[in-house]
């Protein structure tokens, strides 16, 4: 059964909300109108019953079910605090309005004496009743979920099975994430078949994602131009579509995803869900933001996942996962990618194939030039190293570079050279000169702007957020050849995603990583 998603109308104005939900009409299985946005604003005064009747039955024309939620601000909401009797006339207005509707629901917080009492009255009542709580205090713990959570769903149980149990908490870590699709899980195999779910937050994404692994009803979104974002971590509903083709999930799709922390602007999963797509692959691929590496572990290993990308900062805590590696991660001590086996975790570092792929058609490069000597340049040089060019390696801390040096020296069949940092642009004859440092990134300093370019030379910066860097733009002045950071982006998330189809018979496409 494909997943259901809610578009959230958080317009100020009922002409606002009736024009995101026109808008978003094909996208939309059910809407949420919030009223509490339309009261929040001095034109709410003006506001009817009768107005936001007429409003609804607009809605339902357009032939999708629809919420009622008046969210007060203690609840993460916007309703007035001042107006708290004038929340309560309407809700029991339109719930006895609607009350032989099969096609509207009301939100009614639990726990809220005057709600629980309207929630009795609308037991025998045709609409259907979300008894919700929200928790914007981010330090709950699993036990905390399941005592409070328990509570909830052991009381709709008394009331009328057919209410629907809905729980929505801030999270700010990956334990919270695993806990939240824990105690979903649990619940679905206890027999409940309508409930509802999520975390809040960045580390909450994949529970808004994953409806069917979790066992939601649906998931709520909110358009990035219909208003403010109805919680915190909601996404856009085309997002949710174009990236992660979420109505058309199965909850059958093999999983993958990418560690990492932060990681709202990687830009993973839309170029892995898009090849996925462009083959018929049958995976979907997530962002599972971690600050723990345990827990992240312990999640990925309840949710199957098969095959996951590595970030900052976790290309080296990874490693102690693996029960294999390739020479990459065995020479660099990074592993930026992991493919799940018969026996545990193999690491890759796709990084290096990434790199050099697209120098695979510049010819007589035979001396480069890298600066830095972080984790991204061990991976530049070994690349470069097994390619049997004579490497020099320069830095700002001379002793980094000789400890890279003395580390991967024994992988390689050519020598490692060292060059003083002070002394570097004033050294001439490389073919390709390689930038792996984070200068740059403001789009104003140039970590090599005393070197004078010839011309002849390949610069190279991982870099591509600028495009170009002042690096690459003092180099494409003297005409060299300039390459940024996005086809390294691009080399090595197509190797991740050629190890990923591996693992599924009928997508079987061999790769060798260096």
């Amino acid at each position: 059964m494909a997943q259901k998603l809610c578009v959230c109308l958080t317009g100020s104005t009922i002409q606002a909300q009736l024009s995101t939900a026109r808008e978003y009409q094909t996208l939309a299985h059910l809407y949420e109108t919030r009223l509490d946005f339309l009261f929040s604003t001095e034109a709410s005064s003006f506001l009817l019953v009768s107005d936001l009747v007429l409003f609804v039955n607009q809605l339902l024309q357009l032939g999708r079910p629809v919420i009622l939620t008046a969210r007060h601000r203690k609840d993460g909401g916007v309703w007035p605090g001042d107006k708290e009797a004038w929340r309560m006339s309407i809700l029991v207005s339109l719930a006895k309005e609607f009350s032989t509707n099969g096609k509207v629901y009301i939100d009614l917080d639990w726990g809220v004496p005057e709600l629980d009492a309207l929630a009795k009255e609308l037991v025998n009542a045709s609409l259907g009743v979300l008894r919700s709580i929200h928790s914007f205090d981010s330090s709950w713990t699993p036990k905390d979920l399941e005592e409070r959570g328990n509570g909830l769903f052991e009381a709709v149980e008394g009331e009328a099975r057919r209410f629907i149990p809905k729980i929505a908490l801030a999270c700010e870590g990956i334990a919270q994430t695993r806990a939240i699709f824990r105690f979903g899980q649990e619940k679905r195999a206890r027999g409940f078949r309508s409930f509802l779910v999520l975390g809040m937050g960045e580390y909450g994404l994949a529970t808004r994602v994953l409806t069917q692994w979790i066992g939601s009803e649906w998931t709520y979104s909110t358009p990035l131009q219909g208003g403010p974002a109805a919680a915190p971590g909601q996404l856009d509903p085309r997002t949710l579509e174009e990236v992660y083709g979420y109505s058309n999930l199965k909850g059958t799709e093999t999983l993958f995803g990418i560690l990492g922390n932060p990681l709202s602007h990687s830009k993973s999963p839309q170029f892995h869900n898009d090849r996925f797509r462009s083959v018929g692959f049958p995976g979907v691929y997530l962002p599972f933001r971690t600050d723990d590496l345990a827990a992240g572990r312990q999640l990925m290993d309840d949710l199957g996942v098969k095959g996951l990308s590595v970030t900052i900062p976790h290309k080296e805590g990874v490693i102690s996962w693996l029960v294999d590696r390739d020479d990459g991660v065995a020479a660099v001590g990074a592993c930026n990618t992991l493919v799940r086996t018969d026996r545990g975790w193999k690491g890759y570092n796709s990084d290096i194939p990434g790199f050099l792929a697209p120098l695979a058609h510049q010819k007589g490069l035979l001396r480069a030039l890298v600066l830095g000597a972080g984790g991204a340049a061990r991976a530049i040089v070994f690349g470069l190293g097994k390619m049997g060019i004579e490497v020099t390696v320069t830095n700002r801390t001379p002793q980094r570079a000789q400890e890279l040096n003395e580390e991967l020296q024994p992988y390689l069949p050519t020598t490692l050279l060292n060059l003083d940092w002070t002394q570097a642009p004033s050294t001439t004859g490389w073919d390709l000169i390689v930038q792996t440092t984070s200068v740059g990134m403001d789009g104003k300093s140039d970590p090599f702007d005393l070197y004078e370019w010839t011309g002849k030379e390949v610069a190279y910066d991982l870099i591509y957020t600028p495009e170009q860097t002042p690096f690459l733009l003092r180099a494409q002045r003297a005409g060299c050849i300039t390459i940024n950071g996005w086809p390294m982006f691009e080399g090595q998330g197509q190797v991740q995603s050629r190890l990923f189809r591996r693992l599924t018979p009928g997508f079987l496409p061999d790769i060798t990583c260096v």
